[in-house]
Protein backbone atom coordinates (compact mmCIF):
# COMPACT_ATOMS: atom_id res chain seq x y z
CA UNK A 1 0.00 0.00 0.00
CA UNK A 2 2.71 2.55 0.84
CA UNK A 3 4.42 1.71 -2.46
CA UNK A 4 1.21 2.42 -4.40
CA UNK A 5 0.75 5.75 -2.57
CA UNK A 6 4.31 6.70 -3.44
CA UNK A 7 3.74 5.79 -7.09
CA UNK A 8 0.54 7.84 -7.24
CA UNK A 9 2.30 10.83 -5.68
CA UNK A 10 5.14 10.49 -8.15
CA UNK A 11 2.72 10.32 -11.08
CA UNK A 12 0.90 13.40 -9.77
CA UNK A 13 4.18 15.33 -9.61
CA UNK A 14 5.00 14.25 -13.17
CA UNK A 15 1.52 15.36 -14.28
CA UNK A 16 1.88 18.77 -12.61
CA UNK A 17 5.37 19.20 -14.03
CA UNK A 18 4.06 18.38 -17.51
CA UNK A 19 1.24 20.91 -17.16
CA UNK A 20 3.64 23.60 -15.94
CA UNK A 21 6.01 22.91 -18.81
CA UNK A 22 3.12 23.17 -21.27
CA UNK A 23 1.98 26.49 -19.75
CA UNK A 24 5.54 27.81 -19.78
CA UNK A 25 5.95 26.67 -23.37
CA UNK A 26 2.69 28.37 -24.40
CA UNK A 27 3.77 31.54 -22.59
CA UNK A 28 7.16 31.44 -24.27
CA UNK A 29 5.49 31.05 -27.68
CA UNK A 30 3.17 33.98 -26.95
CA UNK A 31 6.05 36.16 -25.74
CA UNK A 32 7.99 35.35 -28.88
CA UNK A 33 5.01 36.42 -31.02
CA UNK A 34 4.25 39.50 -28.91
CA UNK A 35 4.56 42.85 -30.68
CA UNK A 36 6.26 45.80 -28.97
CA UNK A 37 3.94 48.13 -27.03
CA UNK A 38 2.20 50.84 -29.05
CA UNK A 39 2.36 53.45 -26.29
CA UNK A 40 4.34 54.45 -23.25
CA UNK A 41 2.22 56.20 -20.61
CA UNK A 42 4.45 58.24 -18.32
CA UNK A 43 2.97 59.72 -15.15
CA UNK A 44 5.04 62.89 -14.95
CA UNK A 45 3.47 63.87 -11.62
CA UNK A 46 0.75 62.46 -9.40
CA UNK A 47 -0.12 65.91 -8.01
CA UNK A 48 -2.84 68.26 -9.25
CA UNK A 49 -3.91 71.82 -8.46
CA UNK A 50 -7.65 71.53 -9.18
CA UNK A 51 -10.19 69.77 -6.97
CA UNK A 52 -12.06 67.63 -9.49
CA UNK A 53 -14.98 65.65 -8.15
CA UNK A 54 -14.28 62.63 -10.35
CA UNK A 55 -10.57 62.44 -9.49
CA UNK A 56 -8.78 62.57 -6.15
CA UNK A 57 -5.25 63.13 -7.43
CA UNK A 58 -5.37 66.60 -5.87
CA UNK A 59 -4.92 64.79 -2.55
CA UNK A 60 -1.62 63.28 -3.71
CA UNK A 61 1.91 64.31 -2.96
CA UNK A 62 4.68 63.07 -5.23
CA UNK A 63 7.04 60.64 -3.60
CA UNK A 64 10.37 62.27 -2.73
CA UNK A 65 11.91 59.13 -4.22
CA UNK A 66 10.04 59.53 -7.49
CA UNK A 67 11.73 59.31 -10.86
CA UNK A 68 14.11 62.15 -11.64
CA UNK A 69 14.04 63.94 -14.98
CA UNK A 70 17.13 62.04 -16.25
CA UNK A 71 15.40 58.77 -15.34
CA UNK A 72 12.23 59.81 -17.17
CA UNK A 73 14.24 60.79 -20.23
CA UNK A 74 16.00 57.43 -20.08
CA UNK A 75 12.76 55.41 -20.17
CA UNK A 76 11.63 57.43 -23.19
CA UNK A 77 14.88 56.49 -24.95
CA UNK A 78 14.34 52.86 -23.95
CA UNK A 79 10.83 52.95 -25.36
CA UNK A 80 12.08 54.42 -28.65
CA UNK A 81 14.50 51.50 -29.00
CA UNK A 82 11.66 49.10 -28.23
CA UNK A 83 9.26 50.70 -30.74
CA UNK A 84 10.70 53.51 -32.91
CA UNK A 85 7.24 54.24 -34.35
CA UNK A 86 5.42 54.21 -31.01
CA UNK A 87 3.74 57.00 -29.09
CA UNK A 88 4.35 58.59 -25.71
CA UNK A 89 1.48 59.85 -23.55
CA UNK A 90 2.47 62.35 -20.85
CA UNK A 91 -0.07 62.43 -18.07
CA UNK A 92 -0.69 63.42 -14.47
CA UNK A 93 -1.81 64.91 -12.17
CA UNK A 94 -1.26 68.28 -13.77
CA UNK A 95 1.69 68.35 -16.15
CA UNK A 96 2.31 72.07 -15.90
CA UNK A 97 3.23 71.65 -12.24
CA UNK A 98 6.38 70.13 -13.75
CA UNK A 99 6.72 72.65 -16.57
CA UNK A 100 10.42 72.20 -17.34
CA UNK A 101 10.17 68.42 -17.15
CA UNK A 102 7.21 68.54 -19.50
CA UNK A 103 9.06 70.54 -22.15
CA UNK A 104 12.23 68.46 -21.74
CA UNK A 105 10.21 65.31 -22.40
CA UNK A 106 8.39 66.73 -25.43
CA UNK A 107 11.71 67.97 -26.84
CA UNK A 108 13.26 64.51 -26.53
CA UNK A 109 10.22 62.86 -28.12
CA UNK A 110 10.50 65.26 -31.07
CA UNK A 111 14.21 64.47 -31.38
CA UNK A 112 13.52 60.72 -31.35
CA UNK A 113 10.60 60.92 -33.77
CA UNK A 114 8.04 59.67 -31.25
CA UNK A 115 4.47 60.89 -31.53
CA UNK A 116 3.49 62.56 -28.28
CA UNK A 117 0.18 63.33 -26.58
CA UNK A 118 -0.28 65.28 -23.35
CA UNK A 119 -3.25 66.01 -21.09
CA UNK A 120 -3.60 69.21 -19.05
CA UNK A 121 -6.39 70.94 -17.16
CA UNK A 122 -5.09 74.21 -18.64
CA UNK A 123 -5.34 76.17 -15.41
CA UNK A 124 -1.60 76.89 -15.24
CA UNK A 125 -1.21 77.75 -18.92
CA UNK A 126 -0.59 81.47 -19.35
CA UNK A 127 0.11 83.71 -22.34
CA UNK A 128 3.84 83.36 -21.63
CA UNK A 129 3.56 79.64 -22.48
CA UNK A 130 1.82 79.98 -25.84
CA UNK A 131 4.83 80.31 -28.13
CA UNK A 132 6.71 77.52 -26.38
CA UNK A 133 3.73 75.17 -26.52
CA UNK A 134 3.38 75.68 -30.26
CA UNK A 135 7.11 75.34 -30.93
CA UNK A 136 8.13 72.67 -28.42
CA UNK A 137 4.90 71.06 -27.27
CA UNK A 138 3.46 67.61 -27.99
CA UNK A 139 1.88 66.55 -31.27
CA UNK A 140 -1.51 66.37 -29.56
CA UNK A 141 -2.35 68.65 -26.67
CA UNK A 142 -5.59 67.87 -24.83
CA UNK A 143 -7.21 70.44 -22.54
CA UNK A 144 -9.82 69.22 -20.06
CA UNK A 145 -13.07 71.05 -20.81
CA UNK A 146 -16.31 69.49 -19.63
CA UNK A 147 -18.65 72.26 -20.75
CA UNK A 148 -18.64 75.74 -22.26
CA UNK A 149 -20.90 76.67 -19.33
CA UNK A 150 -19.02 77.67 -16.15
CA UNK A 151 -21.83 76.34 -13.96
CA UNK A 152 -21.07 72.84 -15.27
CA UNK A 153 -17.31 72.87 -15.88
CA UNK A 154 -16.40 74.69 -12.67
CA UNK A 155 -18.68 72.35 -10.74
CA UNK A 156 -17.02 69.10 -11.79
CA UNK A 157 -13.52 70.63 -11.70
CA UNK A 158 -14.11 72.05 -8.23
CA UNK A 159 -12.53 75.41 -9.10
CA UNK A 160 -14.39 78.65 -9.80
CA UNK A 161 -13.17 80.52 -12.86
CA UNK A 162 -11.51 77.51 -14.49
CA UNK A 163 -13.96 77.44 -17.41
CA UNK A 164 -13.46 81.11 -18.29
CA UNK A 165 -9.68 80.70 -18.12
CA UNK A 166 -9.47 77.64 -20.33
CA UNK A 167 -11.83 79.07 -22.95
CA UNK A 168 -9.56 82.12 -23.21
CA UNK A 169 -6.45 79.93 -23.45
CA UNK A 170 -7.98 77.85 -26.23
CA UNK A 171 -9.12 80.90 -28.18
CA UNK A 172 -5.79 82.71 -27.84
CA UNK A 173 -3.65 79.65 -28.52
CA UNK A 174 -5.53 78.64 -31.66
CA UNK A 175 -5.46 82.23 -32.92
CA UNK A 176 -1.70 82.50 -32.39
CA UNK A 177 -1.16 79.18 -34.12
CA UNK A 178 -3.01 80.33 -37.23
CA UNK A 179 -1.26 83.71 -37.36
CA UNK A 180 2.31 82.96 -36.29
CA UNK A 181 2.79 79.19 -36.55
CA UNK A 182 0.60 77.82 -39.36
CA UNK A 183 3.06 74.94 -39.82
CA UNK A 184 3.13 73.98 -36.15
CA UNK A 185 2.73 70.23 -35.70
CA UNK A 186 0.87 70.77 -32.42
CA UNK A 187 -2.81 69.93 -32.67
CA UNK A 188 -5.11 71.32 -29.98
CA UNK A 189 -8.07 69.38 -28.62
CA UNK A 190 -10.48 69.42 -25.72
CA UNK A 191 -11.13 66.33 -23.62
CA UNK A 192 -14.57 66.14 -22.04
CA UNK A 193 -15.84 63.76 -19.36
CA UNK A 194 -19.50 63.02 -20.03
CA UNK A 195 -21.80 62.77 -17.01
CA UNK A 196 -25.38 63.57 -15.99
CA UNK A 197 -25.04 67.36 -16.20
CA UNK A 198 -23.43 67.70 -19.63
CA UNK A 199 -24.48 64.77 -21.85
CA UNK A 200 -27.75 66.29 -23.02
CA UNK A 201 -26.07 69.57 -23.97
CA UNK A 202 -23.36 67.92 -26.04
CA UNK A 203 -24.52 69.38 -29.38
CA UNK A 204 -24.31 72.96 -28.11
CA UNK A 205 -20.94 72.19 -26.54
CA UNK A 206 -19.46 70.84 -29.77
CA UNK A 207 -20.69 73.82 -31.78
CA UNK A 208 -19.26 76.24 -29.22
CA UNK A 209 -15.87 74.54 -29.22
CA UNK A 210 -15.78 74.53 -33.02
CA UNK A 211 -15.99 78.30 -32.82
CA UNK A 212 -12.77 78.45 -30.78
CA UNK A 213 -10.72 77.46 -33.82
CA UNK A 214 -9.10 74.37 -32.29
CA UNK A 215 -8.58 71.03 -34.02
CA UNK A 216 -11.17 68.82 -32.37
CA UNK A 217 -12.99 67.42 -29.35
CA UNK A 218 -12.57 64.12 -27.55
CA UNK A 219 -14.98 62.49 -25.11
CA UNK A 220 -14.88 59.88 -22.38
CA UNK A 221 -17.44 58.65 -19.86
CA UNK A 222 -17.57 59.19 -16.14
CA UNK A 223 -16.20 56.09 -14.43
CA UNK A 224 -14.76 55.07 -11.09
CA UNK A 225 -13.14 58.03 -9.34
CA UNK A 226 -9.42 58.16 -10.08
CA UNK A 227 -7.24 57.55 -7.00
CA UNK A 228 -10.45 57.25 -5.00
CA UNK A 229 -10.09 58.17 -1.32
CA UNK A 230 -13.62 57.35 -0.19
CA UNK A 231 -14.46 54.28 1.88
CA UNK A 232 -13.93 50.85 0.38
CA UNK A 233 -16.78 50.00 -1.97
CA UNK A 234 -18.11 53.57 -2.05
CA UNK A 235 -17.83 56.15 -4.82
CA UNK A 236 -20.08 59.09 -3.91
CA UNK A 237 -19.54 61.21 -7.02
CA UNK A 238 -19.92 58.30 -9.42
CA UNK A 239 -23.22 57.54 -7.72
CA UNK A 240 -24.40 61.18 -7.93
CA UNK A 241 -22.92 62.08 -11.29
CA UNK A 242 -23.77 59.00 -13.33
CA UNK A 243 -26.74 59.04 -15.67
CA UNK A 244 -29.96 58.74 -13.67
CA UNK A 245 -31.85 57.27 -16.64
CA UNK A 246 -29.37 54.90 -18.22
CA UNK A 247 -31.59 53.90 -21.14
CA UNK A 248 -32.30 57.55 -21.98
CA UNK A 249 -28.56 58.23 -21.88
CA UNK A 250 -27.92 55.25 -24.16
CA UNK A 251 -30.46 56.63 -26.62
CA UNK A 252 -28.60 59.94 -26.50
CA UNK A 253 -25.49 58.07 -27.57
CA UNK A 254 -27.44 56.71 -30.55
CA UNK A 255 -28.20 60.30 -31.51
CA UNK A 256 -24.55 61.31 -31.07
CA UNK A 257 -23.34 58.43 -33.26
CA UNK A 258 -25.80 59.25 -36.04
CA UNK A 259 -24.90 62.94 -35.99
CA UNK A 260 -21.11 62.86 -35.61
CA UNK A 261 -19.92 59.56 -37.10
CA UNK A 262 -18.56 61.43 -40.15
CA UNK A 263 -17.57 64.64 -38.39
CA UNK A 264 -13.76 64.77 -38.29
CA UNK A 265 -13.88 67.43 -35.57
CA UNK A 266 -15.16 64.81 -33.11
CA UNK A 267 -12.11 62.59 -32.64
CA UNK A 268 -13.95 59.58 -31.23
CA UNK A 269 -14.15 56.45 -33.41
CA UNK A 270 -17.62 55.01 -33.84
CA UNK A 271 -16.53 51.83 -32.06
CA UNK A 272 -15.66 53.88 -28.97
CA UNK A 273 -19.08 55.53 -28.99
CA UNK A 274 -20.75 52.11 -29.24
CA UNK A 275 -18.83 50.76 -26.27
CA UNK A 276 -19.56 53.91 -24.24
CA UNK A 277 -23.23 53.41 -25.06
CA UNK A 278 -23.11 49.81 -23.90
CA UNK A 279 -21.19 50.77 -20.75
CA UNK A 280 -23.73 53.47 -19.86
CA UNK A 281 -26.73 51.19 -20.37
CA UNK A 282 -25.22 48.34 -18.36
CA UNK A 283 -23.28 50.16 -15.65
CA UNK A 284 -23.77 48.53 -12.28
CA UNK A 285 -24.73 45.11 -13.64
CA UNK A 286 -22.60 41.99 -13.67
CA UNK A 287 -22.94 41.66 -17.43
CA UNK A 288 -19.52 43.02 -18.32
CA UNK A 289 -17.14 41.74 -20.95
CA UNK A 290 -13.36 41.19 -20.80
CA UNK A 291 -12.76 43.41 -23.82
CA UNK A 292 -9.68 45.37 -22.77
CA UNK A 293 -6.35 44.61 -24.44
CA UNK A 294 -4.24 47.36 -22.85
CA UNK A 295 -1.89 44.72 -21.47
CA UNK A 296 -0.74 43.93 -25.02
CA UNK A 297 -0.53 47.55 -26.15
CA UNK A 298 0.87 49.82 -23.43
CA UNK A 299 3.42 50.23 -20.69
CA UNK A 300 2.34 52.51 -17.84
CA UNK A 301 4.98 53.96 -15.52
CA UNK A 302 4.00 55.46 -12.17
CA UNK A 303 5.70 58.57 -10.78
CA UNK A 304 7.68 56.24 -8.52
CA UNK A 305 8.85 54.14 -11.47
CA UNK A 306 6.53 51.17 -10.88
CA UNK A 307 5.77 49.25 -14.07
CA UNK A 308 2.23 48.33 -15.11
CA UNK A 309 0.42 47.00 -18.16
CA UNK A 310 -2.59 49.23 -17.49
CA UNK A 311 -3.23 52.09 -15.03
CA UNK A 312 -5.48 49.91 -12.84
CA UNK A 313 -3.49 46.68 -12.96
CA UNK A 314 -2.29 47.04 -9.38
CA UNK A 315 -5.90 46.69 -8.21
CA UNK A 316 -5.99 43.09 -9.45
CA UNK A 317 -4.99 40.90 -6.53
CA UNK A 318 -3.47 38.24 -8.77
CA UNK A 319 -1.21 40.77 -10.49
CA UNK A 320 -0.17 43.92 -8.61
CA UNK A 321 2.97 45.81 -9.58
CA UNK A 322 5.49 43.99 -11.76
CA UNK A 323 8.72 45.80 -10.99
CA UNK A 324 10.36 49.19 -11.26
CA UNK A 325 12.02 50.80 -14.26
CA UNK A 326 15.02 51.62 -12.09
CA UNK A 327 15.90 47.95 -11.88
CA UNK A 328 14.21 46.48 -14.95
CA UNK A 329 14.63 47.73 -18.51
CA UNK A 330 11.47 48.22 -20.56
CA UNK A 331 12.36 45.54 -23.10
CA UNK A 332 13.13 42.98 -20.39
CA UNK A 333 9.91 43.90 -18.62
CA UNK A 334 7.70 43.71 -21.70
CA UNK A 335 8.91 40.27 -22.74
CA UNK A 336 9.29 38.86 -19.22
CA UNK A 337 7.57 35.77 -17.87
CA UNK A 338 6.06 37.84 -15.04
CA UNK A 339 4.45 40.24 -17.54
CA UNK A 340 3.09 37.32 -19.54
CA UNK A 341 1.72 35.75 -16.37
CA UNK A 342 -0.03 39.07 -15.62
CA UNK A 343 -1.48 39.09 -19.14
CA UNK A 344 -2.92 35.63 -18.49
CA UNK A 345 -5.03 37.03 -15.64
CA UNK A 346 -5.81 40.29 -17.40
CA UNK A 347 -7.29 38.51 -20.42
CA UNK A 348 -10.22 37.59 -18.18
CA UNK A 349 -10.45 41.00 -16.46
CA UNK A 350 -13.99 42.34 -16.80
CA UNK A 351 -13.65 45.67 -15.01
CA UNK A 352 -15.95 48.26 -16.58
CA UNK A 353 -13.03 50.52 -17.48
CA UNK A 354 -12.15 48.03 -20.22
CA UNK A 355 -15.27 48.97 -22.18
CA UNK A 356 -14.36 52.65 -22.33
CA UNK A 357 -10.64 52.17 -22.78
CA UNK A 358 -9.09 53.10 -26.10
CA UNK A 359 -7.17 49.83 -25.98
CA UNK A 360 -9.87 47.22 -26.46
CA UNK A 361 -9.54 43.99 -28.37
CA UNK A 362 -10.10 45.22 -31.92
CA UNK A 363 -11.82 41.97 -32.89
CA UNK A 364 -14.70 42.61 -30.47
CA UNK A 365 -17.69 44.75 -31.36
CA UNK A 366 -19.96 46.35 -28.77
CA UNK A 367 -23.27 44.48 -28.42
CA UNK A 368 -26.11 46.50 -29.91
CA UNK A 369 -28.81 45.02 -27.67
CA UNK A 370 -29.13 46.72 -24.31
CA UNK A 371 -29.39 44.28 -21.44
CA UNK A 372 -31.27 46.48 -18.97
Amino acid sequence: MPAIEKTNATMERIKIQSINETVESDAADHIQALSPPDYLFLLVTSECNLHCKHCHMWMNQDSPNGLTLPEKLDVVRQFQRLNPSGGVVLCGGELMLKEEEFFSLTALCRELGLNTAAFTNGSLVEESHYHRLLLEGPDQLFFSLDSHLPVVHDYIRGTEGSCEHILKVLTDLSSLKKKAYPDSKVRIYTNCTLFERNLYGIHEFIEHVKGLGIDGVRFECLHETVDKRSKEGEDPFLRRGFFSDQNAAAMMFDEIIARYRKDDFVVVPEGDWLWMRFYVANHGTTNTYPVCAAFEKIIFIEQSGELLLCPYMHTLKQVGYLGNCRTTGLTDFWFSASAENARKYMRSCNKECGMISGFRNSELVAPLVLTK
